[in-house]
């Protein structure tokens, strides 16, 4: 049996969905079967209604209607101080997957379980152990193999739209925050008649063309720069494998 002593956080690494659920100091056991979550973590979203209700009439009835907590101290009271005992066993065939965060020295697991039980994660020193059990014991349940796909020609072209949709709302409001009080200061109280050809094609071009070439050539590299698979450590897959993962 291997133990890991660390404090549950209420962080959200990705993959992962939600935060981690348990809170404060705890640990996690692993057996040969799975492991054993040692802590205290949030009460289900009904029994936190409940008990948060029960707090706010509760104090107005002992005060007399003086007095009653407002939605902020409810919420930190009943996320961080009022929390359940409760030690969980997960065997490792209901573990969903799992990841690390180096950096912050993290292990979050997820798993099929009550909602307000799951995800944890575990800051702990010896973030690097847990995980070395983790891969050895269910290898295909590591995030960092679990592909992004590549982006496809038609999603370059609706981030495309998207691009030069933004440049125009951008050079309108860019306008609307230069050009308009400068006008306004010289007493011009409407847009001027462009009637010079040259000046109106650059106008337009200004107006519509230069948003939408710019959309089109970050759409581009952005393209180029994401069609390759990858992995979420950021390993680029080689084409074989991309394809077998897709």
């Amino acid at each position: 049996m291997e133990t890991f002593y660390g404090k549950f956080r209420k962080v959200k690494i990705k993959p992962l969905n939600g935060y981690g659920n348990y809170r404060g100091e705890g640990k996690i056991e692993f057996t040969d079967d799975g492991f054993r979550i040692c802590g205290r973590h949030v009460f289900s979203l009904g029994a936190r209604w409940g008990l948060g209700l029960a707090i706010f009439f509760g104090l107005l009835i002992v005060t007399s209607g003086l007095f009653a907590p407002g939605f902020i101290p409810l919420y930190l009271i009943l996320e961080y101080v009022w929390l359940k005992r409760e030690d969980t066993m997960v065997p490792f065939s209901d573990v969903i997957n799992y990841v690390s965060d180096p950096k912050q020295t993290l292990i979050a697991i997820d798993f099929h379980g009550p909602q307000w039980c799951r995800p944890i994660v575990l800051k702990t020193e010896k973030w690097q152990e847990a995980l070395a059990i983790l891969r050895q014991k269910i290898p295909n349940q590591d995030a960092s193999l679990m592909v992004n796909s590549p982006l496809s020609k038609g999603r370059a072209i609706w981030l495309s739209s998207l691009m030069f949709i933004g440049s125009y709302l951008l050079f309108i409001i860019l306008t609307m925050l230069i050009v308009v009080p400068i006008m306004t200061s010289q007493g011009v109280s409407s847009i001027p008649d462009i009637k010079n050809t040259m000046t109106r094609t650059l106008t337009w071009f200004i107006v519509f063309g230069l948003p939408f070439f710019s959309s089109i050539l970050l759409a581009k590299w952005y393209y180029r720069k994401k069609r390759m698979a990858t992995r979420l450590d950021s390993t680029i897959l080689p084409p074989s494998e991309a394809i077998s993962k897709k």
